[in-house]
């Protein structure tokens, strides 16, 4: 029986690893790298990196699959269920391609696999719930707060963890005191209509190229927007998320 091993992998820095992620690579049979576009290269070749580095020995268990566009003209929860489907049918297909041996088979996810990831939803598709192990990894929020050097929460007070999406539609919830927000490709804080937030931003976190910017929203927003708008331009890809508090 196949068993698939989700290993966080942090945010770029390849420190992140725990010894737990560098033990249990050492132990896969076959190793799945996902290939988006050429613009977003740097993501694979971070994948290849870890693998050169941390892998005790030499050998050709590295294995790339196709990740394919999720169809974004659908209503939204349908297009990412059928994106699920297509990348479980690029996973299979590239497991079962492979000649060696698989029975202990490894993902590499950015992050960590059970903060706004689909990797386990996937791998339900393809392996029983006992044939999944999930190991933990070092998330773009906890970076974001240690490079900013703040806490995720006031004393007392709750934390929202939402999406640039339900930001824009649904606003700042009122009953909550802060909230992250994940998954934002056009900086949603813009359409608050209230600006009386402070905001903590970061990009590329733990990265090299990593960007920090924080401040009262109506000084700083516009800055943010122009600097991932470089950024983008620039390396073909970002990442992206922040800490908003309500003033």
């Amino acid at each position: 029986m196949n068993n698939i091993n989700l290993i966080g992998v942090g945010t770029g820095n390849l420190e992140h690893l725990t010894l737990e992620a560098i033990n249990i690579l050492n132990e896969s049979d076959l190793i799945l790298l996902p290939k988006k576009t050429e613009d977003t290269k740097d993501l694979i070749n971070l994948r290849y990196e870890i693998c050169s580095k941390f892998l005790k020995i030499e050998n050709n268990n590295l294995v790339e699959f196709k990740v394919p566009e999720r169809n974004k003209e659908k209503i939204y929860s349908d297009s990412v269920s059928d994106w699920h489907k297509k990348l479980a049918i690029s996973w299979d297909k590239s497991i079962k391609n492979f000649k060696g041996k698989k029975n202990k088979i490894s993902l590499l996810i950015w992050g960590d696999p059970c903060l706004y990831d689909s990797s386990i939803k996937i791998s339900k598709i393809l392996f029983s719930e006992t044939n999944i192990s999930i190991i933990p990894g070092i998330t773009s929020i906890q970076v974001l707060l240690s490079e900013h050097k703040i806490t995720l929460n006031n004393i007392g007070k709750s934390v929202q963890i939402t999406t640039g999406r339900n930001l824009k539609s649904l606003g700042f919830q009122k009953y909550e005191n802060r909230t992250i927000v994940l998954l934002d490709g056009e900086c949603s804080f813009k359409y608050l209509k209230d600006k009386n937030y402070y905001i903590w931003w970061g990009a590329y976190l733990g990265m090299k190229k990593q960007i920090l910017i924080k401040g009262k929203l109506d000084e700083v927003g516009h800055k943010i927007i122009d600097e991932r708008s470089k950024a983008r331009n620039k390396y073909g890809w970002i990442m992206d998320t922040y800490l908003l508090e309500k003033l």
